[in-house]
Order: C-alpha cells, then sequence, then structure tokens
C-alpha cells in the first residue's frame, strides 16, 4: 500500500503544470511558493505606495527580475499578473510606468540610466551641460 500512495504522490507532484518564468539571467523562477503581493488602494496617490512601500519594494524588484533593456528599451518578459504571484493592481500600474518611460525613450529626448541591480532610471538628454540628474 505504502508504494502506491508513494507513486500517487509523486504523480501529482510532478504533473502539476509548469509554472516557470524566465528571469533577465535565463533563469527560471517559480512564483508558486512566493508571497502574493498586494497594495490596496489607489497607487496613484503617493501615501498609499507610501504606506505600503515594503510590499512596493518587493513588487518592483520581483518584476525587474524580468526586466531587459532591447534597443534602448525597456522590456518585459511577464504576461500577467498571476504569473508572478502579485496584486492586478500593482503589476499594471508597474507596467504602464515603464511604458510610459518607452514612450519617452522613443522621442528622442530622454536616455536610460543604470542605477543598480537590474534598475534604471529615464533622464532627459540634455545638449551642452549635464543634467542635474546624471551627476
Amino acid at each position: 500500500m505504502k508504494p502506491f500512495l508513494i507513486y500517487v504522490f509523486l504523480y501529482l507532484f510532478l504533473s502539476c503544470g509548469n509554472d516557470k518564468i524566465k528571469d533577465n539571467a535565463g533563469n527560471l523562477i517559480s512564483y508558486r511558493d512566493s508571497v502574493f503581493l498586494e497594495i490596496e488602494g489607489n497607487l496613484n496617490y503617493p501615501d498609499t505606495i507610501w504606506r505600503a512601500k515594503d510590499t512596493w519594494i518587493k513588487a518592483l524588484g520581483r518584476l525587474e527580475r524580468h526586466l531587459k533593456v532591447e534597443n534602448n528599451l525597456l522590456e518585459w518578459n511577464v504576461k500577467d499578473e498571476r504569473q508572478i504571484n502579485m496584486g492586478e493592481n500593482v503589476f499594471h500600474f508597474i507596467i504602464e510606468m515603464w511604458k510610459r518611460e518607452n514612450a519617452k525613450l522613443r522621442t528622442g529626448d530622454y536616455k536610460l540610466k543604470y542605477v543598480e541591480g537590474n534598475r534604471y532610471v529615464v533622464v532627459p538628454i540634455v545638449e551642452g551641460m549635464k543634467s542635474v540628474r546624471e551627476e
């Protein structure tokens, strides 16, 4: 009886769908056992994000693992919030922020500046003088 139960357990365990997604380094990551990251409230209000800053930083970091730069634009390989165990509002807020940054980059008046980890900021290109943000 025990071998049968072990077989059933292994079958169920191994037959579960593949929920892994590649990060920007090509490593497969599963967020199935990760903490669900959610922030309640309107994220357009800075105090909402500030009250949940620890969750915000974790959510941003989780998405940044899937961020890369191609053709001087930010690109990510995550399609929806379920892939990375995150609340819909947080996921869409960050993705929309990156889309706005890409729109600025497409104008040619802005450029990407590497900060740390996998974080980039968009800064204006100022001819003849350094941007205050670049210092």
